[in-house]
């Protein structure tokens, strides 16, 4: 074989570089298992959701409130919605804008009253936040503030059609409250609550 065809045999056999892009995530307490399989099946039930409710109030913004580090402000994108959110802590906020750089994030605590300063939304996503505060009446007035048409909350409750509360002392980790105290409300109160803060209709 003359050199010029060992040549081109070579070149037959060299691979195209392609290039990728590199993203260093930090690892959180939301990345541990028992979150991630929470994480992932409130996210299908969000996209279930969102399947019917999106065409139906013709939804094209949304808020993720107490985003963490942002996985349901990125299932809100993913769905076509122009999505934000913000969080208390800014270390989730930090890591949030590093994993979904498109999406805009900002801290925020949902109990002052100059959250509703972000302006309004026609969807509001509350997942898994409310049973960390200490005033999660104020938390749900501010909601209502900033939601046009649809709130959807997820939250820990007492199995109680009575209004009631639970005083809970929190404990002092990355994936809770920002103090250490916490009320946790009955079914009864925190329907009751959204009633009292504005919202016509509870489901």
């Amino acid at each position: 074989m003359s050199t010029s065809h060992r040549s081109v045999s070579l070149l037959r056999r060299v691979q195209p570089i392609r290039m990728s892009t590199e993203m260093t995530i930090h690892l959180t307490p939301f990345d541990q298992r028992k979150y991630c399989e929470l994480i992932e099946a409130r996210g299908e039930t969000l996209r279930r959701s969102l399947n019917k409710l999106k065409p139906a109030l013709n939804l094209s913004n949304a808020l993720d409130a107490g985003c963490g580090v942002g996985f349901f402000s990125e299932v809100l994108a993913e769905c076509g919605l122009e999505a934000c959110g913000f969080d208390g802590r800014a270390e989730n906020v930090v890591e949030a804008s590093n994993r979904f750089p498109r999406i805009p994030f900002a801290q925020a605590d949902i109990q002052d009253r100059t959250i509703v300063e972000l302006g309004r939304f026609d969807l509001v996503v509350c997942f898994g936040l409310l049973y960390h505060l200490e005033n999660p009446l104020l938390a749900i007035r501010n909601l209502r503030e900033l939601t046009e048409k649809c709130l959807l909350v997820e939250s820990m409750c007492l199995p109680e059609d009575r209004p009631s509360m639970l005083l809970r002392t929190e404990p002092r980790q990355e994936d809770q409250s920002l103090t250490d105290t916490a009320f946790y409300p009955s079914e009864g109160s925190l329907v009751k609550m959204l009633y009292r803060a504005g919202f016509r209709a509870v489901y």
